[in-house]
């Protein structure tokens, strides 16, 4: 396959930094990180005028100006250095994790998952280090599955797709409709998809209440749930300085048989996204604000 230069200059960036990063002790990866987060927020002022206008119209005269300014910087900040420890995810073990994030009480919840053998979702707000989250469930020995796009650049979706794959752990399904079909099948076997709700859906989805607003919020999560007939496991990610973490499961969000499907669908959507409104209400700098679909817009 021929590659356009674009693509390749893209992909030899990517595997520049990336080895970097891997080279490079935790600390100092991050601080790295955010060198690269200051040019883009402060140089290249990546859609800093949105997501500071966006936390205006959610939090109104709640901040001052200095303080939506702040926020921003490390909600991306934040942004990147989740994106560093992607990259460094092939050197982490639960014994390290361990030691830089409180999460005895999720863990022990996701364990006794685990030990049921039962498949499930663990939906996961767009907070925190998400991706050590992800990785701290593989390695408590959870099948996990992951739904993914396909890039317009092959060589960088490769790259991610070999960097999620882990000794046969977890597996990458593309969202299409034979992929949506593969997933249900895989949970119905005891593995566990990832997903992160909280993005504006570009087709008509479920009316939910969000940061003060309404939210046109897919279905695939509680849909997924429903007809695997699997627990949805919110959990919320927060960093705590660069280094600490702290990782949240709260209680499981179950299908209810009883329900009308649409309705029982409706019902989960509403309670887990209930659950992210309630944290980023009280963490806003820990939540993407930059996200290009903003989440409060009207469906086109």
């Amino acid at each position: 396959m021929k590659y356009r230069p674009q693509h390749l200059a893209e992909y030899a960036l990517l595997r520049a930094f990336a080895g970097a990063i891997s080279a490079l002790p935790y600390r100092a990866a991050l601080a790295l990180g955010c060198l690269v987060a200051a040019i883009a927020h402060f140089v290249f002022r990546y859609r800093v005028t949105a997501a500071r206008a966006r936390l205006r119209q959610v939090f109104g005269a709640r901040y001052s100006d200095a303080e939506i300014r702040g926020i921003a910087w490390r909600a991306w900040r934040n942004f990147i250095f989740s994106s560093v420890e992607l990259l460094k995810r092939r050197g982490m073990t639960l014994e390290w994790i361990r030691s830089i994030a409180d999460c005895d009480t999720a863990w022990d919840r996701m364990q006794e998952h685990v030990r049921r053998g039962e498949g499930g979702i663990v939906a996961s707000a767009h907070m925190g280090s998400w991706e050590m989250a992800a990785v701290s469930c593989e390695e408590l020995g959870m099948r996990m599955v992951y739904l993914a796009a396909r890039q317009k650049n092959r060589l960088i979706d490769k790259f991610w797709h070999d960097l999620r794959w882990s000794e046969g752990r977890n597996e990458t399904v593309l969202r299409t409709t034979s992929g949506m079909r593969k997933v249900t099948g895989l949970m119905q076997q005891g593995c566990n998809l990832t997903i992160l709700p909280d993005v504006r859906s570009s087709h008509a989805g479920i009316s939910v209440p969000f940061l003060g607003g309404t939210a046109n919020i897919g279905s695939g999560m509680a849909r997924f749930a429903r007809n695997a007939n699997v627990p949805i496991f919110p959990c919320i990610c927060m960093r705590v300085g660069w280094t600490r973490h702290v990782f949240t499961v709260h209680d499981t969000v179950r299908p209810d048989p009883a329900l009308d499907k649409d309705r029982d669908i409706e019902r989960m959507t509403r309670e887990v996204l209930s659950i992210m409104d309630e944290a980023i209400q009280q963490h806003p700098d820990q939540w993407f604000w930059f996200n290009k679909r903003w989440i409060l817009d009207p469906l086109d």
